[in-house]
C-alpha cells in the first residue's frame, strides 16, 4: 500500500483542544491552520501556521527551544496520524501579529496592499 492511498485530507484547522494535553504550558494555543502547499523546489508540504496567546513573550526567556521544538513533533506526530509524509513547515504568530499585522504564511491574500 503507497502512502497516498493511506493519506486522508487535511482539515484546514486542527483542533488543538485534541493536542492540549501534550502541549507546552509556557506557549497557549489559539489556532492551529493547516494548509497543503508546493514549496520553491516543487515539492508537496504542509505549512501549519500556529497562533498563540499575546502572553507569550519570547524574549522573557519564558519559551526555550526545546519548547518551540516539542510543539513541532507534536503537530509532525498529528499530521502522520493522517498517513501525510510531506515536510512540515511551521510558522508562529500572536493573536496581535496574526490580527494587526496580518501575518499569515498560509493565505497571502488575506494582508491588504494598501
Amino acid at each position: 500500500m503507497t502512502v497516498e492511498s493511506k493519506s486522508r485530507e487535511l482539515p484546514s484547522e486542527l483542533d488543538f483542544n485534541e493536542l492540549k494535553p501534550g502541549l507546552p504550558p509556557c506557549m497557549p494555543v489559539k489556532h492551529l491552520y493547516v494548509k497543503e502547499d508546493v514549496d520553491w523546489d516543487g515539492y508537496d508540504v504542509i505549512r501549519v501556521t500556529v497562533v498563540l496567546d499575546d502572553s507569550v513573550d519570547v524574549k522573557d526567556g519564558s519559551v526555550t527551544g526545546k519548547d518551540v521544538l516539542n510543539l513541532q513533533r507534536i503537530l509532525q506526530d498529528k499530521i502522520r496520524e493522517y498517513g501525510r509524509e510531506e515536510f512540515v513547515y511551521v510558522h508562529f504568530a500572536t493573536e496581535t501579529e496574526w490580527e494587526e499585522d496580518r501575518v499569515d504564511p498560509l493565505e497571502e491574500d488575506r494582508a491588504d496592499p494598501a
